[in-house]
């Protein structure tokens, strides 16, 4: 092999390995950065619902205070307030899919359920729903329900934020090739 390819070889070689590994890098540089900003994302909304989880058990003492007197015939009603807003969540919306799969689907459940909570804290708050005192306390036996529902789906999503934000690029990385092979073999 002497002549034009007995040099061609050892050139074309170092080439082509060096453009494989770029693509490779790229690709990894590119999962390392949606990696980063799930991780950033997750630790953001683990924070919103953690810092509603601080005024949960005062909440939960008004209401249940507010339900007893109702069902004993004081009729007392919630001030009707302009709610918060979830900055966080409303921003990230689009940005959830960084989060991975599954996760997604349990933060906006989480939200859904605080934002259950909060309607009925209006209906109850305003003066269009007329109730007497009987209806207002089992208005607020609901509002309690909806107050636990969103307490225990919000503190199982915190937990699985904070896992996902402590999460290793590493251990993402192999959790993305494994299910690149589960779905590659499947077909």
């Amino acid at each position: 092999m002497d002549g034009f390819w007995s040099g061609f070889w050892g050139p074309f070689f170092t080439f082509t390995g060096s453009v494989i590994v770029a693509v490779i890098a790229n690709f990894i540089a590119k999962d390392f950065e949606r990696f980063r900003d799930g991780s950033a994302l997750a630790s953001a909304i683990a924070g919103e619902l953690g810092s509603y989880a601080i005024a949960i058990e005062e909440l939960t003492r008004n209401v249940t205070w507010l339900a007893e007197q109702a069902e004993a015939g004081k009729a007392i009603r919630v001030a009707d307030i302009e709610l918060p807003r979830d900055s966080i969540y409303e921003s990230a919306v689009p940005k959830l899919g960084l989060l991975g799969v599954e996760l997604p689907e349990k933060v906006a459940l989480t939200y859904g359920r605080i934002r259950a909570f909060r309607t009925l804290y209006m209906v109850i708050a305003g003066d269009k729903v007329k109730t007497d005192v009987a209806g207002l306390g089992r208005l607020y036996r609901q509002l309690l329900v909806k107050l636990t529902e969103a307490e225990t789906e919000g503190r199982q999503t915190v937990t699985l934020l904070h896992a996902r934000a402590n999460e290793t690029f590493c251990h993402s990385l192999r959790g993305s090739w494994k299910r690149w092979r589960e779905t590659r073999c499947r077909t």
